[in-house]
Order: structure tokens, then sequence, then C-alpha cells
């Protein structure tokens, strides 16, 4: 497509768009250059989804490129609450504080993005170790720690469970499995089982207190 094409619409009669094809629009509109018809389909897509962080983050953008940063700022802090571990948000939210004249605010969110990156670059040099020491149970802890706190934090809690199954007596895997399960239970008790459990094999080892059911400082986004 280039700028000045059509996009032409082929829907059955008395069907609605899915917040997936109108958020798919929105973004084709925004290519075209037609702002209007790119903010229609994005605010559509969040009102169909409210759940849908991809939806909000792309929302959040296009008014913060178009000159709306407090509305920017409120839809992505929705998008932030679904995804805190999202870097993209952090930044995309620390730019629209910005454009407010909100430094203060802004500064935890530009940090979190500069770690998060910083975490990302080890983590790829932790990978290529890896491939050549794949027993080497701390680079594969390392990792799920960066998962854990950076990206998806299931990709993380699978690395970790793959160190505990080598080695159960794991500590660092043990805590930051136990940190996360205990902080999850806050919202979702049927995660305070496990939880419990690394409680339990923390209190089993030497000089390891587990700390409080959870430990804030495990807590790196702002």
């Amino acid at each position: 497509m280039t700028r000045g094409s059509r996009i032409v619409y082929i829907m059955p009669r008395n069907k609605k768009w899915s917040a997936k094809a109108m958020l798919g629009l929105g973004l084709c509109h925004k290519a075209l250059g037609d702002a209007a018809a790119s903010e229609k389909f994005l605010k559509s897509a969040v009102q169909e989804a409210p759940q849908n962080a991809e939806a909000l983050r792309e929302y959040g953008r296009h008014l913060d490129e178009n000159g709306h940063d407090v509305e920017a700022a409120e839809v992505l802090r929705r998008a932030i609450e679904l995804l805190s571990y999202d870097d993209e948000l952090h930044y995309l939210l620390a730019q629209a504080l910005q454009s407010q004249g909100d430094r203060e605010g802004a500064a935890p969110h530009f940090a979190y993005f500069s770690e998060a990156k910083a975490a990302f670059r080890d983590l790829q040099l932790i990978q290529d170790r890896f491939r050549k020491e794949p027993h080497n149970i701390d680079l594969l802890t390392q990792a799920g720690e960066i998962l854990l706190r950076y990206s998806d934090p299931q990709e993380g809690v699978v690395r970790l469970m793959a160190v505990l199954d080598q080695q159960p007596t794991q500590q660092r895997a043990r805590q930051l499995l136990f940190d996360y399960y205990a902080k999850l239970a806050l919202t979702h008790p049927e995660f305070a089982p496990l939880a419990e459990e690394h409680r339990r094999w923390l209190r089993s080892f030497a000089n390891v207190d587990p700390g409080a059911p959870f430990d804030q400082s495990s807590d790196n986004s702002p």
C-alpha cells in the first residue's frame, strides 16, 4: 500500500469487527497517513477489548504522536497494569509524561526501559555462553531471572523450573520463584500453595530466611 491508497472493507451483514481486526485496520490507516481513521479503529479496538494490552499500546502511541499526551498517559498506564514488564510501554509512558512536563513521573519509566535493555543485552551473552555450556546451572538461573523480571514471566518460570529439575536445592532459583508466586498470590490466591512450596524449601536450607510473603526488592517495575 502507498499513501493515497484506499482500504476496501468487505464485511458480512450483521457482523461486528473483532478487536484484532480493528487493531489491524487502525495500523493500516496509520501506515497510509490517515490519522483520523486510524484513531477511530484503534479507539474502537480498545472499547471492544479493554484488557487487550496491544490495542492499548497502539492507541496510546497514536494519542501521544498526535499531541494528546494526557490521554495517552492514561491509556498507557492501563496497558502497564496488564503488562508491567513490557519495556516499550514504559518508554511510551515516559515520553507521554515528559511531553506534559512531568519529568519526575517520567524518570522511573525511562530508568526501567534502560535497565531492561541492558538486561536483554546481558541475556544474549548468557544465551551464547549457555549454548557452549548447556549444563551450566548458574547461566540458566541468570537467564531465568532476567526473563522473570523484564520479559514474559512464564518464560522465566520455565527456565527456573528447569534449574530445579536438575538441582532442587538451587537457592537463587527457589528464592526467585518464591518471590514471584508470593506476589501473584496476593491477587490470585490459587498460587499461594506454590509460594509455600518454595518457602518450605528455602527454610530447609541452612541460614536462609525466605523473607516476607513478598519481597518488594524483587519487583523492578516502577
